[in-house]
Protein backbone atom coordinates (compact mmCIF):
# COMPACT_ATOMS: atom_id res chain seq x y z
CA UNK A 1 0.00 0.00 0.00
CA UNK A 2 3.06 2.25 0.12
CA UNK A 3 2.52 3.24 3.76
CA UNK A 4 5.95 2.10 4.98
CA UNK A 5 9.03 4.09 4.08
CA UNK A 6 11.56 1.71 5.66
CA UNK A 7 10.54 -1.01 8.14
CA UNK A 8 12.53 -2.92 10.72
CA UNK A 9 11.57 -6.60 10.44
CA UNK A 10 12.70 -8.03 13.80
CA UNK A 11 10.89 -11.37 13.78
CA UNK A 12 11.09 -13.48 10.65
CA UNK A 13 10.05 -16.75 12.31
CA UNK A 14 7.05 -17.12 9.99
CA UNK A 15 9.48 -18.28 7.29
CA UNK A 16 10.56 -21.20 9.46
CA UNK A 17 6.94 -22.13 10.09
CA UNK A 18 6.23 -21.82 6.36
CA UNK A 19 9.05 -24.22 5.45
CA UNK A 20 8.51 -26.75 8.24
CA UNK A 21 4.74 -26.68 8.81
CA UNK A 22 4.44 -24.49 11.89
CA UNK A 23 1.27 -22.72 12.96
CA UNK A 24 2.48 -19.17 12.24
CA UNK A 25 3.43 -19.85 8.64
CA UNK A 26 3.87 -17.02 6.17
CA UNK A 27 3.16 -17.36 2.51
CA UNK A 28 6.01 -17.45 -0.04
CA UNK A 29 5.89 -13.66 -0.44
CA UNK A 30 7.39 -13.14 3.06
CA UNK A 31 10.49 -10.94 2.65
CA UNK A 32 9.61 -10.31 -1.00
CA UNK A 33 6.77 -7.79 -1.25
CA UNK A 34 8.52 -4.74 0.20
CA UNK A 35 11.80 -5.59 -1.46
CA UNK A 36 10.21 -5.85 -4.88
CA UNK A 37 8.52 -2.47 -4.35
CA UNK A 38 11.82 -0.80 -3.51
CA UNK A 39 11.27 -0.39 0.24
CA UNK A 40 14.56 -0.37 2.22
CA UNK A 41 14.57 -2.74 5.20
CA UNK A 42 16.50 -3.92 8.19
CA UNK A 43 15.88 -7.65 8.69
CA UNK A 44 16.57 -9.66 11.87
CA UNK A 45 16.28 -13.46 12.14
CA UNK A 46 14.26 -13.13 15.37
CA UNK A 47 12.61 -16.41 16.36
CA UNK A 48 13.90 -18.01 13.19
CA UNK A 49 15.61 -20.87 15.08
CA UNK A 50 12.39 -22.64 16.03
CA UNK A 51 9.18 -24.11 14.68
CA UNK A 52 5.98 -23.07 16.44
CA UNK A 53 3.66 -26.05 16.84
CA UNK A 54 0.60 -26.91 18.90
CA UNK A 55 0.40 -29.18 21.96
CA UNK A 56 3.31 -31.65 22.42
CA UNK A 57 1.19 -34.65 21.43
CA UNK A 58 0.55 -33.04 18.01
CA UNK A 59 4.25 -32.55 17.17
CA UNK A 60 4.97 -34.55 14.00
CA UNK A 61 7.17 -37.60 14.48
CA UNK A 62 9.89 -36.11 12.26
CA UNK A 63 10.57 -33.38 14.89
CA UNK A 64 10.27 -35.46 18.08
CA UNK A 65 14.01 -36.10 18.40
CA UNK A 66 14.79 -32.36 18.31
CA UNK A 67 14.96 -30.20 21.45
CA UNK A 68 11.56 -28.74 22.30
CA UNK A 69 9.94 -26.56 24.95
CA UNK A 70 6.32 -26.45 25.97
CA UNK A 71 6.01 -22.69 25.79
CA UNK A 72 2.43 -22.67 27.12
CA UNK A 73 -0.43 -25.21 27.21
CA UNK A 74 -1.15 -24.75 23.50
CA UNK A 75 2.27 -23.93 22.00
CA UNK A 76 5.29 -26.20 21.64
CA UNK A 77 8.52 -24.78 20.25
CA UNK A 78 10.93 -27.10 18.43
CA UNK A 79 14.57 -26.08 17.89
CA UNK A 80 15.82 -26.29 14.31
CA UNK A 81 18.73 -28.54 13.46
CA UNK A 82 21.85 -27.32 11.69
CA UNK A 83 20.54 -28.56 8.32
CA UNK A 84 17.17 -26.90 8.86
CA UNK A 85 18.88 -23.60 9.73
CA UNK A 86 20.86 -23.87 6.48
CA UNK A 87 17.62 -24.42 4.56
CA UNK A 88 16.05 -21.32 6.15
CA UNK A 89 19.15 -19.23 5.30
CA UNK A 90 18.95 -20.35 1.67
CA UNK A 91 15.29 -19.28 1.43
CA UNK A 92 16.01 -15.93 3.10
CA UNK A 93 18.95 -15.23 0.80
CA UNK A 94 16.94 -16.11 -2.29
CA UNK A 95 14.16 -13.73 -1.27
CA UNK A 96 16.34 -10.87 -0.01
CA UNK A 97 18.45 -10.99 -3.18
CA UNK A 98 15.39 -9.88 -5.14
CA UNK A 99 15.17 -6.57 -3.26
CA UNK A 100 15.39 -3.44 -5.39
CA UNK A 101 16.21 -1.21 -2.39
CA UNK A 102 18.86 -1.40 0.33
CA UNK A 103 18.61 -4.27 2.82
CA UNK A 104 20.64 -4.80 5.97
CA UNK A 105 20.58 -8.04 7.95
CA UNK A 106 21.37 -7.79 11.68
CA UNK A 107 22.31 -11.06 13.40
CA UNK A 108 21.90 -11.35 17.18
CA UNK A 109 25.01 -13.46 17.96
CA UNK A 110 23.78 -13.93 21.53
CA UNK A 111 20.72 -15.87 20.37
CA UNK A 112 17.69 -15.58 18.07
CA UNK A 113 14.88 -16.47 20.48
CA UNK A 114 14.03 -16.53 24.18
CA UNK A 115 15.31 -20.09 24.71
CA UNK A 116 18.39 -19.63 22.51
CA UNK A 117 20.79 -18.09 24.96
CA UNK A 118 23.78 -19.41 26.90
CA UNK A 119 22.64 -22.01 29.41
CA UNK A 120 19.16 -22.49 27.95
CA UNK A 121 17.57 -25.34 26.04
CA UNK A 122 17.87 -24.05 22.43
CA UNK A 123 21.47 -22.81 22.44
CA UNK A 124 23.13 -24.44 19.43
CA UNK A 125 26.08 -22.37 18.28
CA UNK A 126 26.95 -24.75 15.43
CA UNK A 127 23.45 -24.46 13.93
CA UNK A 128 23.46 -20.68 14.36
CA UNK A 129 26.91 -20.36 12.73
CA UNK A 130 25.76 -22.54 9.81
CA UNK A 131 22.79 -20.20 9.32
CA UNK A 132 25.01 -17.10 9.28
CA UNK A 133 27.61 -18.67 6.98
CA UNK A 134 24.97 -19.87 4.51
CA UNK A 135 23.22 -16.50 4.56
CA UNK A 136 26.48 -14.59 3.99
CA UNK A 137 27.43 -16.91 1.14
CA UNK A 138 23.98 -16.75 -0.47
CA UNK A 139 23.36 -13.02 -0.30
CA UNK A 140 24.49 -10.80 -3.14
CA UNK A 141 27.46 -8.57 -2.26
CA UNK A 142 25.40 -5.41 -1.75
CA UNK A 143 23.49 -6.82 1.24
CA UNK A 144 25.51 -6.40 4.44
CA UNK A 145 25.21 -8.85 7.32
CA UNK A 146 26.10 -7.28 10.66
CA UNK A 147 26.63 -9.55 13.66
CA UNK A 148 25.84 -7.92 16.98
CA UNK A 149 27.25 -9.54 20.09
CA UNK A 150 23.99 -9.51 22.01
CA UNK A 151 20.77 -11.51 22.38
CA UNK A 152 17.80 -10.48 20.22
CA UNK A 153 15.79 -9.54 23.33
CA UNK A 154 18.50 -7.51 25.07
CA UNK A 155 18.66 -3.69 25.09
CA UNK A 156 22.15 -3.51 23.48
CA UNK A 157 20.85 -5.37 20.43
CA UNK A 158 17.91 -2.99 20.12
CA UNK A 159 20.23 0.02 20.38
CA UNK A 160 22.50 -1.38 17.68
CA UNK A 161 19.69 -2.15 15.23
CA UNK A 162 18.17 1.29 15.77
CA UNK A 163 21.52 2.85 14.83
CA UNK A 164 21.74 0.62 11.74
CA UNK A 165 18.18 1.57 10.84
CA UNK A 166 18.89 5.30 11.16
CA UNK A 167 21.83 4.92 8.77
CA UNK A 168 19.66 2.91 6.36
CA UNK A 169 16.96 5.58 6.32
CA UNK A 170 19.51 8.40 5.85
CA UNK A 171 21.22 6.52 3.02
CA UNK A 172 17.94 5.74 1.28
CA UNK A 173 16.81 9.39 1.47
CA UNK A 174 20.05 10.60 -0.06
CA UNK A 175 19.93 8.18 -2.99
Amino acid sequence: EGALAAPVDPSTHQITDEIFGGIHASDPSRLLAGGLKGVPRLVVPGGLDLITLREPETVPEIYRSQPFVRHNPHITLVRLTRDQMVQVAEVMAQRLNQATAPVIVAIPAGGYSFYNRDGLHFRDLEADRAFVQTLRTGLKPGIPVTEINSHVNDPPFISEILALFENLVKASKSS
